[in-house]
């Protein structure tokens, strides 16, 4: 039996209620909201298999100085590192429908979002990767095959965003979220700052 394609697509509004389904599922309620994927700001990917949705990934292009502005808990090293590039992607959420995870839908949606920040100027990729209580993190495995390094881990990482957006946290239930992310960096053209 041949197994069916997984096709990726540029998601392009229908079924938002679908994708934010597969997103509380997978990432804890609320965590992802209509307007993150909604916003001309963020591109968002969809994984398509027998003509139904299974997954989406979203991720962002913002002017370096301008991020780290906004999100004041990175350390003085990886601001350093990640603001030799005037425009850095910054990716946001990626996830699959339980019952057709292990399939390639992660490597395949991740490849393309590596691809959308490329085509859109980004220099670099910063990845904050959810980091587990006894300290793994669920994307290492991945972050490792595409090439990116690890810069370091801020604790708290969600602490303020879970407040303020109001998300539930898998491990840590209602706000505040008190897990920490590895923040993983890739290299997509040598440093312009």
């Amino acid at each position: 039996m041949e197994r069916e394609k997984i096709t990726i697509l540029p998601f392009e509004g229908e079924g938002v209620d679908y994708l934010l389904e597969i997103a509380d599922s997978e990432l804890g309620k609320g965590y992802v909201s209509r307007e993150q994927i909604l916003s001309s700001s963020t591109f968002t990917d969809i994984a398509v298999l027998g003509g139904e949705i299974i997954g989406f990934s979203c991720g962002i292009v913002k002017n370096g100085k301008e991020f780290f502005l906004e999100n004041g808990q990175f350390p003085s090293g990886i601001k350093k590192r990640m603001l030799i590039h005037e425009r850095i992607g910054i990716t946001k959420s990626l996830a699959i429908r339980k019952d057709r995870q292990n399939l390639g839908v992660g490597t395949s949606l991740f490849a393309v979002r590596i691809e959308n920040f490329r085509k859109l100027g980004a220099g670099a990729v910063l990845m904050p990767g959810w980091q587990y209580p006894g300290g793994t993190t669920a994307i290492d495995g991945i972050a490792r095959r595409f090439g990116f390094r690890k810069l370091g881990t801020v604790k708290d990482y969600y602490y303020r965003d879970s407040i303020k957006r109001q998300y539930s946290c898998p491990v840590c239930g209602p706000p505040p979220c008190r897990c920490s992310a590895v923040i993983y960096f890739l290299e997509l053209v040598e440093g312009n700052g």
